[in-house]
C-alpha cells in the first residue's frame, strides 16, 4: 500500500468513528429507553468519553431522566434468615436530605481516591428511593447509586461510607450483575471482594479502620450471627452459597482482616440482610 492510500484508509476509519460516536445533544434528543439501549451497547471508554464531553447539567440531567435498566435474575436470599424490622417513612424532604448526606460522604471518598477513580465518583448520582425492595444497589452505565431511605437512613457515617465506597467500586470497575453474560456465581464473587476491597482501601485512606456495619445491622434486625455461620458452614447448603453471588461472610472479614480493617466480626450478629443490600449491581 502506497503512503497515499494508506492516508486514505486513515482518513477513512477517522470517518467511520467520527460518525459513531456521540455529542451529548444527540443522546439528550433520544426517549429515555433509548438512551439507555445505546448506553448499554457501549463500551466503558466510549461511555466515559461520552460522560466527560458532558457538562455537569448535561450529565445530571441525562442521569435523572434515565430509567434504570431491567435487573438481572439473582439467586434468592436465604430462607433461613428473617427480618422484622419497623421501618421509618421519609418525607420528600428526609429523602432530600438523606440525598445530600451520601453525596457529601461520596465527596469525601473521592478525594481520597485517585485523579481517574476522582472524576467518576465526583459525578456519581444518588437516587433515595422509600422502597425496602431496592436496599442499596450501583448502576455502572449510569453512575447511579440507589439507596433505600427507610433501611439506611439512620446508619453511622463510617457504615455509610463503607456502603457508598463498595457501590462507588462497582462503577468505578464497570461491574455488572450476576448473569451468564457476565460470568455467572464465580465471577459475581470476584467482582463482591473487589468492590468490598476498594471500599475498604478508601475507609483506610480516610484514617478509619473499622465500620462497625454488621454490628449496626444487628442492632437494627436482631437477627443471629451465629445463626448464619452455621447455616454456611452447613454441608446441605453449599450448593447455595456456590451460586450466591457475594462470597461467604467468613470471607469477607478475613479479607478486610488482610487490608488491616475490622469489618466488627465480634459481638455482631446476622449479616445477610446488610449483604443483600449489596448483590444488586447493574
Amino acid at each position: 500500500m502506497t503512503p497515499a492510500e494508506q492516508y486514505r484508509t486513515l482518513i477513512d476509519r477517522l470517518q467511520v468513528l467520527a460518525e459513531a460516536v456521540l455529542t451529548p445533544q444527540q443522546i439528550m434528543a433520544m426517549t429515555p429507553q433509548e438512551r439507555v439501549a445505546k448506553l448499554a451497547a457501549m463500551t466503558p471508554q466510549e461511555r466515559d468519553a461520552l460522560y466527560n464531553s458532558m457538562t455537569d447539567e448535561e450529565y445530571f440531567e441525562l442521569m435523572a431522566s434515565s430509567p434504570e435498566p431491567a435487573q438481572p435474575t439473582t439467586p434468592p436470599a436465604n430462607p433461613l434468615v428473617t427480618a422484622g424490622d419497623i421501618r421509618k417513612v421519609g418525607t420528600p424532604q428526609d429523602l432530600a436530605q438523606f440525598r445530600n448526606r451520601c453525596l457529601s460522604l461520596l465527596d469525601k471518598l473521592a478525594v481520597h481516591a485517585n485523579f481517574n477513580d476522582q472524576q467518576i465518583i465526583s459525578r456519581i448520582d444518588v437516587r433515595v428511593v422509600d422502597d425496602s425492595k431496592q436496599d442499596a444497589s450501583a448502576n455502572s452505565q449510569l453512575r447511579r447509586i440507589t439507596i433505600d431511605y427507610g433501611e439506611w437512613h439512620d446508619a453511622p457515617d463510617n457504615v455509610l461510607l463503607w456502603l457508598l465506597g463498595h457501590e462507588a467500586g462497582h462503577i468505578v470497575m464497570n461491574h455488572y450483575g450476576m448473569s451468564p453474560e457476565t460470568g455467572g456465581p464465580v465471577a459475581s464473587q470476584q467482582r463482591e471482594a473487589a468492590a468490598d476491597k476498594y471500599a475498604t482501601q478508601l475507609c483506610l485512606s480516610m484514617g478509619l479502620t473499622k465500620a462497625p456495619a454488621f454490628k449496626w445491622v444487628n442492632d437494627k434486625r436482631g437477627e443471629s450471627y451465629e445463626a448464619k455461620l452455621n447455616v454456611e458452614n452447613d454441608p446441605k447448603y453449599a450448593d447455595f452459597y456456590k451460586q450466591s453471588s457475594h462470597p461467604t461472610l467468613q470471607q469477607r472479614f478475613d479479607a478486610a482482616k488482610a487490608q488491616g480493617f475490622d469489618l466488627s466480626k465480634n459481638n455482631t450478629d446476622q449479616l445477610d440482610r446488610f449483604l443483600t443490600h449489596m448483590s444488586r449491581t447493574a
